[in-house]
């Protein structure tokens, strides 16, 4: 088990021979490893994340949580988000909120039941039916890149190992194909998708100070990062986890001589919104791979004023010096350096990714 540097409390990343033993795993993942991995009490949290670049040019992206996710101390609240933006920018944001009762999901693999949304796959192929108010879509994704987790796909947040986080990647990246009816009608869509899950028993909004995260296909390459950096209590400690793939084989695994770099902050001018990069560096030099992803020129494509979704209307304006949470998306620009030891020349490649940037504290370090 590895132990991040410079903490008042640890993050412990699950890495190790022994912790794949404590968590019951083997090297490859297996198909109830993205079945309901928390019970969906107090203090629980779980969401299963997809996403799809189509190509007509819109996006569109589906979330099914068990309760918002700064909302983890409540009980069960089942929501489910999809968000549509449109080849000219448009936005077409929507949800649902089915009752408690109307939530089901499966242990033995990803079955899961919010509503009128079914969401099932066996790491292979996965099948989305997803309702909201003004939003329909069903779609399939079937799998390119071999599903992925950091070691045994689980961070802990303590030394006695009784808190922690989960995140395991299904489909880095897919095919995906289907339908998407909208305010316009039924359209027939097809493009390149990707699913994760995440699980946790402890609050990540005081864990966490901000994080980033993102992916991209470019050229022969996929590419996904994650940089989470503690709080206070956790010393402002780096959570690093990476994974690049060349066509459809995964080459690095672990994240090794690791950055996520911001810089050039530019302000939100949505009410209360938060300061954001105009640039984002990724670079990793390990495992025999040197590789810099440098995303520039974001353009915002979902924001969220997480305390005006998660509290009563009452409460917001009193909470609001106390904590400020933010969840911004972005498409940018993407130029890429991608040298592999023995290969001999450096690919450069220019391209487009993603990345999101989520902040829970009033007042980040990155400002």
């Amino acid at each position: 088990m590895e132990k991040t540097a410079g903490a008042s409390r640890p993050f412990l990343l699950t890495s190790t021979p022994e912790m794949m033993a404590r968590e019951g795993l083997v090297s490859d993942m297996l198909p109830r490893e993205d079945g309901l991995r928390q019970d969906t009490g107090k203090g629980k949290f779980e969401w299963w994340y997809f996403d799809a670049q189509l190509d007509d040019g819109s996006k569109i992206v589906v979330v099914v949580l068990t309760k918002p996710i700064i909302a983890s101390g409540g009980p069960l609240a089942p929501k489910v988000e999809i968000t549509l933006t449109k080849a000219n920018g448009e936005i077409i944001s929507d949800w649902s909120y089915p009752e408690p009762g109307e939530f089901s999901a499966s242990r033995e693999a990803c079955e899961v039941r919010a509503g009128a949304t079914k969401v099932s796959g066996d790491l292979e192929t996965y099948s989305l039916e997803v309702s909201g108010k003004i939003l329909k879509a069903d779609l399939t994704f079937k799998r390119i890149v071999p599903s992925w987790r950091a070691g045994a796909g689980k961070v802990y947040f303590d030394a006695e190992l009784s808190s922690y986080m989960g995140w395991v990647v299904p489909l880095p990246r897919a095919s995906v194909t289907g339908t998407i009816t909208g305010p316009e009608g039924e359209k027939a869509v097809k493009g390149e998708g990707y699913h994760d899950h995440n699980w946790g028993n402890y609050p990540i909004e005081n864990v966490f100070d901000y994080w980033f995260w993102g992916r991209a296909r470019i050229g022969a390459y996929t590419v996904l990062f994650f940089d989470g950096v503690g709080s206070k209590r956790w010393g402002a400690a780096h959570l690093p986890l990476f994974m690049l793939a060349k066509d459809e084989a995964i080459i690095v695994r672990e994240a090794s001589d690791y950055s996520v770099l911001p810089s050039e902050m530019v302000e939100d001018g949505a009410k209360h919104g938060r300061a954001y990069p105009r640039r984002l560096l990724v670079s990793q030099s390990g495992e025999g791979v040197k590789a810099t992803f440098s995303f520039s020129d974001p353009r915002i494509t979902e924001r969220d004023d997480m305390l005006s979704s998660a509290a009563p209307k009452f409460l917001v304006p009193l909470l609001r010096p106390l904590m400020n949470p933010w969840y911004y998306r972005f498409e940018a620009s993407l130029d890429a350096s991608i040298e592999l030891a023995g290969a001999g020349a450096e690919d450069r490649i220019h391209g487009a990714g993603l990345y999101e940037m989520m902040l829970f504290g009033k007042a980040s370090g990155l400002a």
